[in-house]
């Protein structure tokens, strides 16, 4: 029998390369075995979410790191290379040259992943029960079009200086060592298969466990729900809430065409996610955090990433140990007191819950150097819960889609909404009465909210800011938001 060899990229270390998407792996294993069962999909496919959860992807780089200090979230010392480049926009600097090809790598071996089940599905879609060949070839190109997605927003250019005939990065369908399949395509081509697989995992999900069962039963596996309801005979339904699931999905497009400027249809996603209900209640299925929420029943686990908001989160068992030398240690990723309470509005919105002293950021003092830092506390473990998620798409995100998409009138009445789920003053109700008043509301909100989560950068970037107002004036040349190729990648064109 002649077998084709899969490359399973997931479970190792890139190895050395001399191209940009060397896809060589470590070990071959033949395809037929891999993908001989529905558990082999299974196992391909939380493989990826296993991968995006490392540090070189959404469990560090691209969500903490990278663009938050694009973002100027962070204090950086001068004498860190590495960090001062980045904040300073010099991303064409050598010194980067590792970090953003890695990144770049990591991106792409996960589509490959993606790319092989894919292949491999449709031939062996006898193999599935209980609706899973829909439920995991959904997910895989949902997932290949988030993936896509935010390698545009990184390597492309600003919505601003964007033309759509403009070189960007290649959207791979397939598993290929063939460099004359590896070429980057257009931008309008990108934004096209990005929508085209967003709108193909839409049809696929329809069944979505997460629309047919209360998060109640999804998150218990095995448990007999409330009124006589019994929980899914299948183990692959469960825990869909931070999986890419049907409402993932849905807001991901609102995410997208309001980064083509398409804002009724942005509008119109991020309201189906908004209202999405429980299938057993009827009552909201994702809910703004709020005082009570963060806090819960125990003041020592607050829950600071706003859990019942997450839309799509990814889950990494060793973040903790992962994260502590950025966030336990002095001289980690910190910021200035004072600029973080002018962020907040601390003399406006005193109760906002989002930068309540010492539960959402503390001050301690460095006896070493006798000066004071405040320490972001999100992502740290309290005395009785361990942070194991960081939000990927949440709640809040949509309503700031529809405060900005919707008429003016509607507006005001998502941001009263979302005003009293943090807990801010009622003195800006009815505020939004223009364009510039709303740009203004969300650019203080955007970094609120999503503080160490990523999105304050590609917030700057789609709205083609060339100065950054906070925590000091600081120029931004359009074209600089767009991260170089690597070298690898560019002799490929």
């Amino acid at each position: 029998m002649k077998y084709k060899y899969l490359p399973l990229l997931l479970l190792f270390a890139l190895p050395g390369c001399s191209g940009w998407l060397d896809i060589r792996p470590q070990l071959e294993i033949v395809e037929e075995d891999m993908f001989a069962t529905e558990w082999g999909f299974q196992d391909v496919l939380i493989g990826a979410y296993s991968k995006i959860s490392t540090q070189s992807m959404y469990g560090m780089y691209t969500s903490i790191l990278v663009p938050e200090l694009l973002a100027h979230h962070w204090l950086v010392a001068s004498s860190n290379v590495e960090y001062d480049n980045i904040q300073n926009f010099n991303m064409d600097n050598p010194d980067l040259d590792g970090l953003l090809a890695t990144i770049w790598q990591q991106y792409y071996q996960t589509i490959a992943n993606l790319n092989s089940l894919l292949a491999a599905i449709d031939s062996r879609a006898s193999l599935f029960v209980d609706g899973n060949y829909e439920l995991i070839k959904g997910e895989a190109l949902g997932l290949r079009a988030f993936l896509h997605f935010d390698l545009l927003r990184f390597w492309g250019d600003a919505p601003g200086v964007a033309s759509g005939e403009s070189i960007t990065i290649p959207y791979m369908k397939i598993t290929t060592k063939d460099p004359e399949l590896l070429r980057s395509v257009s931008y309008d081509e990108v934004a096209r298969q990005i929508k085209n697989d967003l709108d193909s995992a839409e049809i696929f999900l329809q069944r979505d466990p997460i629309l047919l069962y209360p998060p109640g039963v999804l998150n218990s596996p095995g448990k007999l729900y409330a009124n006589g309801v019994f929980p899914p005979d299948n183990s692959f339904h469960y825990y869909r809430q931070n999986r890419f699931n049907l409402h993932a999905v849905k807001a991901t497009k609102a995410r997208y065409h309001l980064w083509k400027g398409e804002k009724a249809l942005a509008l119109q996603h991020a309201r189906e996610v908004i209202e999405a209900v429980d299938a057993m209640t009827s009552t909201p299925l994702f809910t703004l955090a709020n005082e009570a929420s963060m806090t819960g029943i125990n003041a020592s686990a607050p829950d600071l990433i706003m859990t019942s908001e997450h839309v799509f989160a990814i889950h990494n068992s060793a973040l903790q140990s992962l994260l502590s030398s950025y966030f336990l240690s002095f001289g980690g990723l910190t910021q200035d007191r004072v600029a973080i309470r002018t962020a907040f509005e601390t003399n406006i919105h005193p109760n906002d819950i989002r930068a309540k002293e010492p539960r959402n950021w503390e001050e301690k003092l460095n006896s070493q150097t006798q000066q004071k830092e405040y320490f972001f506390r999100k992502y740290l473990a309290s005395e009785t819960n361990t942070v194991q998620v960081i939000p990927i798409i949440r709640l809040a995100e949509m309503y700031l889609i529809a405060i900005e998409c919707a008429a003016l009138p509607e507006a005001n009445e998502w941001l009263r909404e979302f005003r009293i789920s943090r807990n801010m003053e009622s003195l800006i109700d009815g505020s939004l009465v223009d364009a510039s008043s709303v740009y203004r509301f969300l650019e203080k909100e955007y970094r609120k909210e999503f503080y160490g989560e990523g999105q304050m950068f590609f917030f700057y970037k789609r709205n083609n800011v060339t100065t950054y107002s906070w925590p000091t004036a600081f120029p931004v040349d359009l074209t600089r938001y767009k991260f170089p190729r690597p070298i690898d990648q560019i002799i490929y064109e």
